[in-house]
């Protein structure tokens, strides 16, 4: 969704860059997202207070790594290391122009499905941190985080970060654009290469994982009217919430200066592209509709709700989103159709998105091969998707 944002008064940012100390407070008899907005901490600091001292406390339970996808546990320097499940993540962006530096305050619910010591990731520096990443056997660039201490199956604990984000310590990363009195940012998932999903911005688990996310975003100090891109739900100026049936690989969110944008309607489709392009917003979007509407046809209904939301840039690459991708012009039918495959059925594990890559890849025939399209696309596409029989086991179906 394009949502215009209205300039706001500069405010002080907390100078921490990292976290600080975890602590553990008594079990609360239930959990309720009530609890999580308004807990007083032992200490008697409030909500705002995260970048002053991090805490780790207790709720009661749920799992969300559905069964099967999450990896056995595996022993490191004498500790059990288990998958943490996210439950929830919520926070803040705070983007300062002036200053050139984006801060984040996050509140996370995680738990485990058996002892020990939960690895969940963040591309971030963190300083003098804790919780430094560890090779789990995945090689150079795949390395997790662990956290400082074991948890016990059936409860939930809250983790609160405070800390400066920049560049992502991945491979291609996208830093954060900086104008005269203007920024850009975009989450910049990719599938090429380890770490990039949202653990370059914010702490997640693998993407199995399903959690649900809410991020107030703010600019100070901005020159001129900014816009966000996202595929949740924003409320007011820029509170925005994804479902909690999103993994780590679902979210769009990116911000742009609302006069490098031209944006265009048709069907389900909302579509924003670069005003340098030079390209109709609308054309673009009505193709992506009928694109919508002959895959829907051949392959079922589409399950991302009453919208597609896709944003075209310069680039040569796209990604694909629960419901939305950003893409170049070139690619885009490659990007709608990974609303079925990709983000419809989803890779089990991080090295499985071969399979619907693959899948795409052979199925996008409509914009080829306009005969196809008139008369054979169904038998030509079914024929070529018996090929990738006997992957069962390798993708997931929400």
């Amino acid at each position: 969704m394009l949502w215009p944002y209205t300039r706001r008064s500069a405010r002080e940012e907390p100078e921490r860059s990292s976290i600080w100390d975890c602590r553990r407070v008594p079990t609360r008899a239930r959990w309720a997202p009530a609890d999580v907005e308004g807990v007083i901490r032992p200490d008697s600091r409030t909500w705002r207070s995260v970048a002053a001292a991090g805490t780790l406390n207790k709720w009661q339970p749920v799992a969300v790594i559905p069964d099967g996808l999450a990896p056995p546990p595996t022993e490191l320097d004498g500790r059990v290391v288990v998958a943490g499940e996210l439950r929830s993540l919520e926070g803040r962006l705070h983007f300062d122009v002036d200053r050139r530096r984006v801060h984040a305050d996050v509140s996370a619910l995680i738990g485990v499905s058996s002892p020990g010591w939960p690895a969940w990731d963040l591309r971030q520096p963190l300083g003098r941190s804790p919780f430094a990443h560890v090779d789990l056997g995945g090689g150079p660039g795949a390395e997790m985080r662990l956290l400082d201490r074991p948890l016990e199956p059936g409860d939930l604990y809250r983790l609160d970060l405070s800390y400066g984000i920049d560049a992502p310590l991945v491979a291609d990363p996208l830093p954060i654009a900086w104008g005269e009195g203007t920024v850009g940012f975009d989450v910049w998932c990719s599938d090429l290469a380890p770490g990039r999903y949202l653990e370059q911005w914010l702490p997640v688990g693998l993407c199995q994982d399903c959690f649900s996310l809410s991020l107030e975003v703010e600019i100070t100090g901005a020159k001129e009217p900014h816009a966000v891109i996202a595929n949740g739900q924003i409320d007011g100026e820029w509170r925005i919430r994804w479902p909690d049936h999103h993994t780590s690989l679902s979210s769009l969110l990116m911000i742009a200066p609302a006069s490098s944008l031209v944006s265009g309607e048709a069907g389900p489709v909302r579509l924003t592209a670069e005003a340098s392009l030079g390209i109709d917003p609308v054309e673009e979007a009505e193709r992506a509709a009928a694109y919508l509407e002959a895959y829907s046809s051949l392959l079922g209904p589409y399950r991302h709700g009453s919208r597609f939301l896709a944003h075209l840039w310069g680039s040569t690459r796209g990604m694909e989103y629960d419901g939305a991708a950003s893409a170049s012009v070139k690619a885009l039918e490659h990007e709608v159709f990974h609303s079925w495959f990709g983000r419809g059925v989803k890779p089990a594990t991080a090295s499985d998105g071969w399979i619907d890559e693959a899948i795409t890849s052979a199925g996008g025939l409509y914009r080829r091969r306009p005969a196809v399209r008139r008369s054979g696309l169904a038998h030509e596409r079914r024929r070529r998707l018996r090929r990738v029989g006997g992957l069962r086991g390798s993708i997931r179906l929400d």
